[in-house]
């Protein structure tokens, strides 16, 4: 009778061993790809802050050119109408 219940032992230790190991190793492939993908998602977001962050530059860069040609295009405005301005007090 003992032997029996050893037996019966050894076998609910084996299929329970086999359960844990099954349910270990898809439970490690499942951790394994929630990992990569929220190490995925996190590159992700890196990546388009940097984007976002580029943008911003550029457009702050090209702000400025633009400024520059307008106050240029001014002086230009301002040195013709002073050359238009002496050359009227010319003729007269």
């Amino acid at each position: 009778m003992s032997e029996g219940v050893i037996l019966v032992l050894v076998i609910l230790m084996f299929f329970g061993l086999m359960y844990l190991f099954a349910y270990g190793t898809t439970g490690y492939k499942e951790r394994q790809l929630d990992r990569k993908r929220h190490k995925e998602l996190q590159q992700a977001k890196l990546k388009e802050a940097q984007l976002q962050k580029d943008h911003q530059e550029r457009l702050h860069e090209i702000d400025m050119r633009f400024e520059a040609s307008n106050r240029r295009s001014q002086e230009i405005r301002r040195e013709l109408e002073m050359l238009e301005g002496n050359k009227r007090l010319r003729e007269k």
